[in-house]
């Protein structure tokens, strides 16, 4: 039996730090995901394994080791977005429209 660790979400101070130091390495698309899972994750309607999958995902984002390193141009956050894209879809209707305009006025106040 395969047993795969379940991290711990990030804080909310490493969380910003990467979205605001990593922006511009990140593009803005993949920023805005990572701030609405983070905004869905918060959220006190989200069932909590969708919040788990989340704050996994989070978590790989903000860690300082990455299968694909982050400061490789180009590549960097693909391993990232993988990751992301695969809590997003797990989210499902727990991602709703609201935390995508919250996290689109935040993306643009940084």
């Amino acid at each position: 039996m395969l047993v795969v660790p379940v991290s711990k979400a990030p804080s909310d101070s490493s969380f910003w730090q990467k979205i605001s130091k990593g922006f511009k390495k990140m593009g803005g698309e993949v920023a805005i995901l990572a701030i609405k899972l983070w905004l869905v994750m918060k959220d006190a309607n989200t069932p909590l394994p969708v919040k788990i999958a989340i704050g996994s995902a989070l978590a790989y984002l903000v860690m300082p080791i990455d299968v694909i390193p982050d400061v490789l141009v180009g590549v960097g956050y693909t391993d990232d977005l993988a990751a992301l894209a695969a809590a997003a879809k797990f989210a499902g209707s727990a991602m709703t429209e609201d935390h995508d305009r919250e996290a689109r006025r935040r993306w643009n106040e940084l």
